[in-house]
């Protein structure tokens, strides 16, 4: 991921803030389709959002994991449909994990995606 976000930022007039919290291997294909979501966002945000800064966090907890994607960009109306593919292939990508994605964006307030996949609980440590 943070390869992928060098390469991005060399290619974007944009700079991303990383963070990664408590960070732990995963099972592959929630890696995939982490990692997929985030090529998404920022996809969109070099086609759509002319930001200049965009905030990606993943925070992993012993049951979960939770994604923020944040952008300064121009934002959209959710109400409008969508032209391409990009949202419904996030929801479809992360529903086929069991995890949920929402967006929250108006035109000239910038675009929040936060993506929450359930994780199984490593050994050794108790569900809350």
């Amino acid at each position: 991921m943070r390869e992928y976000i060098y390469e991005w930022e060399n290619r974007n007039d944009a700079v991303v803030d990383l963070s990664v919290c408590d960070e732990r291997s995963l099972p592959l294909e929630t890696e995939q389709a982490i990692y997929r979501v985030i090529q998404e966002a920022l996809a969109n945000v070099s086609r759509h959002s002319r930001a200049t800064r965009v905030e990606v966090s993943l925070a992993y907890a012993p049951e979960s994991l939770l994604v923020h994607i944040t952008d300064n960009g121009s934002g959209f109306d959710l109400d409008q449909k969508a032209k391409g593919m990009g949202i419904r292939s996030m929801r479809e990508r992360i529903g086929s994990i069991h995890g949920t994605v929402q967006i929250h964006s108006a035109p000239g307030q910038g675009t929040r995606v936060i993506v929450q996949v359930p994780l199984e609980v490593p050994e050794g440590v108790e569900r809350t």
